[in-house]
């Protein structure tokens, strides 16, 4: 992160600012982490074999969205970007309301700075 990255976040409108730069930044290392082990239980119950037949079938209808077949990958970023809503509900919330500032250092962050 830059130092102008981090002006442009903290002076931001934007509710979010923070988890999409994060979300931008950091995604494909975070589905690269948690997916083996999210890959390791699907797989102790078959789950990964069943997906992967039964979306092949699936998105063979025309006019239907393609579905990720690869289970594992599935399941890790829709679980990262569950995340990501989370983070961004909470930075919204740190920015909006001052008593959601529980820290100093957010305090001093987010107290001092006004949107542009």
């Amino acid at each position: 992160m830059t130092i102008t990255d981090a002006l442009n976040i903290v002076g931001s409108t934007q509710p979010d600012a923070a988890t999409q730069f994060l979300k931008a930044t950091t995604t494909e290392q975070l589905v690269s982490a948690f997916k083996p082990s999210v890959s390791n239980a699907l797989n102790t119950v078959n789950a990964t074999k069943y997906w992967s037949e039964v979306m092949g079938e699936y998105n063979k209808i025309p006019l239907l969205g393609q579905v990720n077949t690869d289970l594992p990958d599935y399941v890790t970023r829709q679980a990262i970007s569950g995340l990501f809503v989370m983070i961004a509900k909470e930075e919204a919330n740190i920015r909006k309301n001052p008593l959601g500032q529980t820290s100093p250092i957010i305090k001093k962050v987010f107290g001092s700075v006004k949107p542009r």
